[in-house]
């Protein structure tokens, strides 16, 4: 099987899942990251680069979804150019929900199926951009 990984941070939650995967000897592995300084034993890495970063004066409220969509953008951007220059084709895709980069996926995967490893969630407040009801 040909499975793609998508996390800004490899090895993120997949540690265990990749290792596993590299003893069956059967499975392709892609990993697509912003991490240049990670390697691993079985997978093929490939960097991709976000097309923007919000800025620190941005609203708060909003930073964390602008910087998704930015690392979604451009990790469909990425695939989009592995799929011309090489003909990659994913059986299928596992990512991290909370940074954006599975956002786009369908775009340019329409068929492959996604298993998004949902681990944040957003409020109005407390959580990851919810303001502090404290003030603090």
């Amino acid at each position: 099987m040909k499975i793609l990984f998508v996390h800004q941070n490899i090895p993120g939650q997949y540690r265990e899942l990749i290792g596993f995967l590299v003893t069956q000897g059967t499975h392709e592995l892609t990993f697509l990251t912003q991490r240049e300084d990670m390697k691993l034993k079985g997978v093929d890495v490939r960097v991709y680069q976000t097309i923007h970063r919000s800025d620190k004066d941005s609203f708060s409220l909003t930073r964390t979804f602008e910087d998704g969509m930015a690392n979604g953008y451009s990790v469909a951007q990425a695939i989009k150019q592995l799929q011309e220059t090489e003909g990659f084709a994913p059986d299928i895709v596992i990512g991290h929900t909370g940074w954006g980069e599975l956002t786009f996926i369908k775009d340019v995967l329409p068929d492959v199926p996604i298993i998004g490893f949902i681990e944040y969630f957003y409020r109005a407040t407390g959580g990851m951009v919810g303001i502090d009801p404290e003030g603090t």
